[in-house]
């Protein structure tokens, strides 16, 4: 699980990769910037998703943009049997972050399932939105999804619905 001491080397990291880089995301898959894009971000996300007292999807990701609005970044889920993966992952380059207060959001176009691989001509094709909502001491934060969807769909990254329960931690930086 995700320690304080690495939630502030992993912020650490994504200040000093936003306040140095400036064509960090170049050929990355585009999606619409929000009004925000021009403002430097950053955004990691580990931990599972918890629906009743399941734990049903572990996610790490981390995303970066950059003052000239380039998003780059990663995104790994893990489906879980409630406790451990069960060996299928669905990996994908973050295009889109939004970061506002406790508020984050981030959308990722699906590149592979493990351990189905690359999904073919639908590499990239469809995408998933996270948005999570950071609570006092990453205690009673809260996580969504929506999609997977055509990628084209996404309109920016404005965060969704958070319904279900996140246990981890939620480190962002900007907005």
């Amino acid at each position: 699980m995700f320690t304080q001491l690495n939630a502030r080397r992993v912020l650490t990291r994504l200040v000093a990769i936003v306040a140095t880089t400036a064509g960090l995301a170049a050929g990355a898959t585009a999606v619409a910037p929000t009004a925000s894009a021009a403002t430097p971000a950053a955004l990691g996300i580990h931990g599972d998703m918890v629906i009743g007292n399941f734990h049903s999807l572990r996610i790490d990701a981390v995303g970066v943009r950059t003052a000239t609005g380039n998003t780059t970044g990663t995104y790994r889920a893990q489906v879980l049997n409630g406790s451990g993966p069960i060996g299928v992952e669905f990996l994908g380059p973050v295009t889109c972050i939004y970061v506002r207060g406790n508020v984050a959001s981030l959308v990722y176009p699906i590149r592979a399932v493990v351990p189905l691989g690359e999904p073919g001509g639908l590499t990239n094709a469809y995408a998933i939105q996270v948005t999570v909502r950071k609570g006092p001491n990453n205690r009673g934060s809260k996580v969504g999804l929506m999609g997977p969807l055509p990628t084209n769909s996404f309109r920016g990254c404005s965060p969704a619905a958070t319904p279900f329960a996140f246990v981890g931690t939620i480190v962002t930086y900007g907005g």
